[in-house]
């Protein structure tokens, strides 16, 4: 299995995210995994701030128009989730375009996209759609996703609206993230954090 690694938190000057990160790639590759291609925290960032106030001015300019997409997706037998205001749609794929224009060859000769949830993926936050927005990169590539070692929190209806099919596993690291994700997503697994997977003497 060759992939790529997305969100590698190893360049920041914390000792934690070094070890966790450290770990991570020595799991993946017990298992038959080849780190191919990294991309560091932040990379991308840019492209998806403008998307989170879009998000927000959704949430408050369309509830009726959101609530009737439910009903009607209710009604034609679909999940509500499948169902994503045009606009905020809209706004999320050019967010996408400008991520694959500006990194052309991330999944080259990759199998699949492992995507460092660590503590990202909460309060609607920009970097938390930017690791969905990979995901989004990925499905485009034709490669299934992983999301490992994630706390999710507060994430709104947008988020897992957004959250493409080719996400094949989730992994939460602890307990209340589980149950948040398990009523939104069937193929939430816990797992703990990858830095327990460290060697004591040698955490890098």
């Amino acid at each position: 299995m060759r992939y790529v690694l997305i969100n590698d938190t190893s360049s920041t000057n914390n000792p934690g995210c070094h070890a966790t990160v450290g770990a991570l790639v020595n799991l993946l590759s017990d298992f038959g995994g080849t780190l191919v291609n990294r991309i560091q925290v932040g990379e991308g960032y840019g492209r998806f701030v403008g998307f989170t106030d879009h998000v927000t001015s959704a949430k408050e300019r369309q509830p009726l128009l959101i609530s009737m997409a439910d009903y009607v997706a209710s009604w034609m037998g679909r999940k509500s989730d499948d169902v994503v205001p045009p606009s905020v749609r809209r706004s999320f794929e050019s967010s996408v375009d400008r991520l694959q224009r500006d990194y052309p060859d991330v999944t080259d000769g990759c199998d699949v996209m492992v995507i460092n949830g660590e503590g990202t993926l909460h309060h609607d936050r920009a970097g938390a759609f930017l690791l969905l927005g990979w995901a989004r990169y990925a499905e485009r590539a034709g490669l299934p996703v992983a999301i490992v070692n994630a706390t999710i929190d507060a994430m709104s209806d947008a988020f897992w609206r957004l959250l493409p099919d080719n996400v094949e596993t989730l992994v939460a690291r602890e307990p209340l993230s589980y149950e948040f994700c398990r009523s939104r997503r069937r193929n939430v697994v816990q797992g703990a954090d990858a830095i327990f997977a460290c060697p004591t003497l040698n955490p890098v």
